[in-house]
């Protein structure tokens, strides 16, 4: 039987601390949260930090480490720590696989996880990583293969657009299309992100990453159409960019207009700037879409279920990938998705099997 998780924290003092949280990685330094802890119940914010998987984050901006119970501060510690050796053994990895393919004459650039590590974050620790992404194009597939196997690397799997292999006990994902999800695919000009890729030098060697217009692109993307906006973190990055001076958002809402996926981005920047406290106002008019009243209830549904999880949010959520999917036959397709097997095991999960938020990579 399903049991409603009661809130958290309240959303109000939540969004003042995503607020914080934000300020301190935009800007470098910590702060004095107490003012901020002190309204929340004492038995439920560190749980509340930990599942969203904000500890590292919190540990950077938080002044007064006292404020945090302490077996929570040890535990969240030596978590910091093996983040840190953890996202370092990627790393070097990367920049190994990329010497690799360079020398082989093959363009590939990083996405997610290596770039927001090393261009966002103030510490490697800060953003936990579960694999590398890597994007390649179409046409190199085989040599890619080639030169991976070659270095007996171990290849775990092989999808409809990606290779899967494993170095040093570390999953590497090989993508030939910038999104995996078939409905959207050849909306991404794969060949154009990597054309524009920028190198960026590392202690551990060179590596390229999209650059930041480019790399939003995909975290919305990637946020929207895999997750469905269900990962604070993942919203985490993107509000990074929303705070970024000199992004163009000329071209962003340019692109977006020619792939059909303007109500997209325009919802989850209207939605990451209430959850952050930030003003997107004038982002917004470059996309010269306005956010109806339906939509702004179903943005606080949104905000609210990062706070509380319940399965009455579960209709608007879905009811919105639908609206966000421009195109009627786009509509259809996305509509499809809601009967797959994948979608029915993530919604037991989500709604049933747990009474605490799930920790997502």
């Amino acid at each position: 039987m399903f049991v409603k998780i009661p809130p958290i924290i309240d959303i109000h003092t939540g969004k003042q601390l995503l607020n914080r949280l934000l300020f301190c990685q935009v800007n470098g330094g910590s702060q004095d949260l107490e003012p901020i802890v002190a309204h929340l119940p004492s038995s439920g914010w560190s749980q509340w930090i930990a599942a969203h998987g904000l500890s590292s984050l919190f540990l950077y901006a938080c002044r007064d480490k006292e404020i945090i119970p302490g077996s929570v501060l040890s535990q969240w510690e030596t978590l910091q720590i093996q983040l840190l050796f953890q996202n370092i053994g990627f790393l070097k990895i990367a920049a190994t696989l990329f010497t690799d393919l360079e020398d082989a004459g093959i363009q590939a650039v990083a996405m997610r996880g290596l770039t927001l590590l090393n261009k966002i974050y103030q510490e490697p620790c800060m953003r936990p990583m579960g694999d590398i992404d890597i994007l390649i194009n179409q046409a190199d597939c085989d040599s890619v293969r080639s030169v991976l196997d070659d270095k007996n690397y171990a290849l775990k799997a092989v999808y409809r657009s990606q290779y899967v292999y494993s170095i040093a006990d570390r999953d590497m994902e090989i993508h030939w299309s910038f999104i995996t999800a078939k409905r959207y695919r050849k909306r991404m000009d794969t060949s154009r992100f990597i054309a524009t890729r920028q190198p960026l030098e590392l202690k551990e060697g060179r590596i390229f990453c999209l650059k930041e217009e480019n790399e939003l692109i995909g975290l919305v993307a990637h946020a929207v159409i895999h997750h469905e906006l269900t990962i604070l973190r993942q919203l985490f990055d993107i509000a990074f960019y929303l705070c970024m001076p000199d992004m163009d958002w000329d071209y962003i809402s340019t692109w977006c207009r020619k792939a059909q996926m303007t109500r997209m981005f325009v919802f989850t920047i209207h939605l990451t700037g209430i959850l952050f406290d930030i003003d997107v106002s004038i982002i917004l008019k470059h996309f010269h879409v306005q956010i109806s009243r339906s939509r702004d209830k179903i943005v606080q549904n949104y905000v609210e279920s990062f706070f509380t999880v319940h399965i009455s949010q579960l209709l608007a959520r879905k009811r919105n990938v639908i609206y966000m999917a421009e195109g009627p036959w786009k509509k259809m397709e996305q509509l499809l998705t809601l009967f797959s097997m994948t979608e029915a095991k993530d919604i037991y999960k989500r709604y049933f099997e747990s009474e605490t938020p799930r920790q997502n990579n």
